[in-house]
């Protein structure tokens, strides 16, 4: 086949071909498992049923509150809870004209492979920038995660630490995931970022041999055993110069459980803060005293061991976390869970002080260019093409022009970031770009529920991560 007009034209054979032309943005998000395919999504959303959002369940993790067995006391069950996340699925399309598309493009080269390689780097192109704004949009939900997962570096005085080095990337996965940051295979960065790298001998740059035997670098490198995909896209944004920034005094947040009725063995209660949840169980974590005052006493001694960020202390009837190092966190809560009829426990938490990050204060600031580097960790993303009812087609228009041919290409497909729900409303049945990178739009994983008996997924479970740098 070498023409390109209607006569000559297969889509069929041409959407095969182009699905086989290699795509590197994605191709390398697959390699190191930070994105995986998951056609679970094509009958979910297939063209048929006319759906384009959904909703699908699962479990969480069960309790880890491990109880005493001694023969006296009774064992508490405990259930997991049961999460929900909504996807949408995303349409796209191309077009191009050309008078006469065989020779003007392909120069007497075989159309189908030029126009293919240039319509699947289209959809690369289009992908990774769709991906960018909705990772831009979960990092402006304002939560535990936006706050552990990013990891700023830009407000370093020195010149030199305020540049991605050779101790960020780990400081930066440890701070989001702790323990489970081996988990991460794969950072996006900015040339910028990875050419100051390059310069400290941290990155090399893999490299292929053409048919010529010209040795060449590839936009691969690895760093601390991770894949590094260079992209331009990667957010560049200019910061402008500052003046004067007002100093911001430190407040330590403090917050006061009040119990106002004691408990009794199987009565419970779960308690988050700073984004530590526990639950606690009278009869397993603590022991049911004999008034009010005795279950403060042995409830702080379990809450000042599980919440070492606070100074725990206590009154006759409350029990009040104070915050050893003040920051800007989402409030304390809790939970109380009452055993059947039998239960008396009642009690409730304040935020008495909301607490507040210091800011030094700084007489100025030069403009400067900040840089996004995203890491991923296995099965960050989840990627399905749903399909379209006619995904590529060729329409010849014989009078305009003398004549000319509309390569015509439709997209469904799903991009759904493991931990985060679409929870937005569409005026049509595919989001735009602004809404896909609207905040409002987006929501963490969780149970469902309103208010206090709302509860997310552990922030660690997400192995998504940002890292802002100078360079």
């Amino acid at each position: 086949m070498s023409q390109f007009d209607s006569k000559t034209f297969n889509p069929e054979v041409f959407g095969k071909y182009l699905e086989a032309i290699p795509r590197t943005t994605r191709n390398e998000l697959i390699k190191s498992g930070a994105l995986t395919i998951n056609n679970k999504f094509k009958e979910l959303f297939a063209p048929q049923t006319g759906a384009y959002k959904g909703t699908l369940p699962f479990f969480g993790r069960i309790g880890s509150n491990i109880q005493n067995y001694d023969g006296q006391t009774n064992i508490q069950p405990q259930s997991s809870q049961t999460y929900s996340q909504s996807y949408i699925v995303i349409g796209r399309a191309g077009a191009w004209i050309e008078k006469d598309f065989s020779a003007d493009i392909t120069g007497g080269v075989d159309f189908m492979d030029n126009v293919a390689k240039q319509v699947a780097d289209y959809w690369d192109d289009a992908e990774s920038s769709i991906l960018l704004k909705i990772l831009s949009a979960l990092f402006g939900i304002s939560s535990t995660f936006a706050t552990k997962h990013t990891y700023d570096i830009t407000g370093e005085v020195t010149a030199a630490n305020a540049k991605f080095g050779a101790t960020t990337l780990n400081s930066a996965l440890q701070q989001a995931v702790g323990d489970n940051k081996s988990n991460f295979s794969l950072a996006i960065m900015h040339s910028v970022v990875a050419t100051n790298l390059e310069n400290l001998n941290l990155i090399d740059r893999l490299k292929y041999t053409d048919a010529n035997g010209i040795q060449r670098d590839l936009q691969l490198a690895t760093l601390n055993g991770r894949l590094v995909l260079i992209d331009d896209t990667c957010p560049e944004e200019e910061i402008d110069a500052v003046e004067a920034v007002s100093a911001v005094t430190a407040v330590p947040a403090v917050y006061t459980i009040t119990i106002a009725t004691k408990a009794v063995a199987g009565d419970s209660c779960v308690i988050s803060a700073g984004g530590v949840t526990k639950t606690y169980i009278c009869g397993a974590d603590w022991e049911a005293g004999a008034d009010v005052a005795a279950d403060c006493t042995n409830l702080q001694a379990v809450i000042a061991a599980d919440f070492p960020l606070y100074a725990v202390t206590k009154t006759t009837s409350t029990i009040v976390l104070t915050q050893k190092t003040a920051l800007t966190e989402d409030a304390a809560t809790i939970t109380v869970y009452k055993l059947d009829t039998t239960g008396t426990f009642a009690a409730t938490i304040a935020e008495t002080t909301p607490g507040v990050t210091g800011v030094t204060k700084v007489d100025s600031a030069d403009a400067y260019t900040r840089y996004t580097t995203y890491v991923f960790g296995k099965g960050a993303i989840e990627f399905c093409d749903v399909g379209a009812k006619v995904p590529v087609e060729m329409v010849r228009d014989s009078l305009t022009n003398g004549g000319q041919d509309t390569l015509i290409n439709r997209r469904r497909f799903v991009i759904a970031p493991k931990g985060f729900s679409f929870i937005g409303s569409t005026a049509t049945d595919s989001p735009t770009d602004n809404e896909l990178a609207n905040s409002a739009n987006w929501d963490i994983v969780n149970n469902g529920k309103l208010a206090g008996d709302k509860v997310y997924i552990d922030h660690k479970a997400i192995a998504i991560a940002r890292i802002l740098s100078k360079g």
